[in-house]
């Protein structure tokens, strides 16, 4: 009677056990994953970035006439907001995201309009870009 009681003891310790290490390594996928999730939205807002910031110096590098669309979109990664602006006054484009930010430097001051989600067109008219105007 006491050798199955044992047995008994031992097998709910040992489930304990298991149990503990499946909650442990639960706990620290979620945390790995929202940390993933949140690199992708870091990501694709350094990209959002880097396409407004590329597309403004392009514009300003060929000169007048130049006009061209391009498109942003509208969530970045899993469904997170931003906000895009070109800051003329201070040569960059800035684009704030949940969790951070990301800037890049533009090579003129003279830049007009505003940043849309969605589809944006850039053109030089007189050495001054314009976006969306």
């Amino acid at each position: 009677m006491v050798e199955r009681a044992q047995v008994a003891v031992e097998f709910l310790a040992l489930t304990t056990l298991l149990v503990g290490v499946l909650i442990v390594f639960s706990v620290v996928s979620y945390y790995r994953t929202l940390e993933i999730n949140d690199l992708k939205v870091a990501v694709a807002g350094a990209s959002v970035c880097s396409v407004v910031a590329s597309e403004v110096n392009a514009a300003i590098m060929v000169g007048d006439g130049y006009e061209r669309s391009f498109l942003l979109p509208a969530y970045l990664g899993d469904g997170a907001s931003y906000s895009a602006q070109v800051i003329g006054s201070e040569r960059r484009v800035l684009v704030l995201f949940q969790g951070g930010g990301c800037q890049k430097p533009l090579l003129t001051s003279l830049v007009s309009g505003t940043v849309v989600q969605g589809v944006n067109v850039v053109k030089n008219v007189g050495g001054v870009v314009y976006l969306n105007a």
